[in-house]
């Protein structure tokens, strides 16, 4: 094997192992917001965890976005792809600003609560109430 020949064999092999410089594929994930509500009133603090839903075709990556003072929003390219999703909510007591210093656990307002949705291809708002027992 001639010298020239090996030196195109390395070159080969790298620009195959790193993709020969394009960029890596990356699914678009949309902006989701809402209201999230418990018995009618807004949950305090909590999250939500969006997980495709794999049995409906829905592929790709889960989320979870924070419940803050009743509302959420997905931060800028964590968002959701569309689709079927399964989404587990839970909901937290607000705490007071000393209980948040002493960082005190905050009680749950409810079990964690899990509903079905289908959410549009493109983000967008969807609102949450989970029911009072």
């Amino acid at each position: 094997m001639t010298y020239l020949s090996r030196i195109a064999i390395v070159l080969a092999l790298a620009c195959a192992s790193v993709g020969c410089g394009r960029p890596p594929s990356r699914l678009a994930r949309f902006e989701i917001s809402g209201a999230v509500t418990h018995d009618g009133k807004p949950v305090p603090s909590g999250s939500l965890r969006f997980t495709p839903d794999f049995d409906k075709g829905n592929r790709g990556p889960a989320t979870t976005i924070m419940i803050t003072d009743g509302t959420y929003r997905s931060v800028d390219g964590f968002g959701v792809l569309g689709g079927p999703y399964t989404v587990e909510i839970r909901g937290f007591e607000a705490l007071t600003p000393e209980q948040a210093q002493a960082m005190t656990m905050p009680k749950p307002l409810f079990k964690p609560y899990t509903t079905v949705v289908d959410l549009d291809k493109k983000g967008g708002v969807k609102d949450f109430d989970v029911p009072a027992k």
